[in-house]
């Protein structure tokens, strides 16, 4: 991504992490929430950073196209985008009905930011409390068991 810059994708993934979980405690009916990369815009920062390098073999992207896909995701046909990551730059029609509009049908996860084995679909890693005392008692009839029988 930028390894002179490791910091620069660790905090894109971090806040698009925290906007995913927003996504995921709102309706898409209260707040349409859809992160996007706008695509590659030459403007001035671009043009400041790259200096007086040639740029005529670099395709930049129409500077219209993240604000016309930012009014299309915000709207109900996008809804199925709601809380997940996707490229301005993509074609709308792939995104709805093509190979990529059948995978977000089938799998919740794709396209948002996760640990693979840790899906949401396999439920919460987190024990409830009634879990968590069960198996600490457990554990505590276990240790007196072990205890009593070190005695012996």
């Amino acid at each position: 991504m930028a390894p002179e810059r490791p910091s620069y994708g660790m905090t894109k993934n971090a806040s698009t992490l925290v906007v995913q979980q927003i996504a995921k405690d709102t309706s898409s009916s209260n707040m349409q929430i859809v992160s996007f990369h706008p695509g590659a815009v030459a403007t001035e920062e671009v043009a400041r950073r790259m200096g007086p390098t040639d740029t005529s073999d670099i395709s930049f992207d129409d500077e219209n196209l993240s604000g016309h896909f930012a009014v299309w995701a915000a709207s109900r046909e996008a809804e199925f985008l709601h809380g997940r990551f996707v490229w301005a730059k993509g074609d709308i029609d792939e995104i709805k009905a093509g190979d990529i509009g059948k995978k977000i049908g089938k799998d919740s996860n794709f396209l948002k930011i996760g640990i693979e084995g840790l899906a949401e679909s396999m439920g919460s890693p987190m024990l409830s409390l009634e879990e968590l005392e069960a198996v600490l008692a457990k554990s505590q009839g276990s240790r007196k068991q072990i205890s009593s029988s070190e005695h012996v």
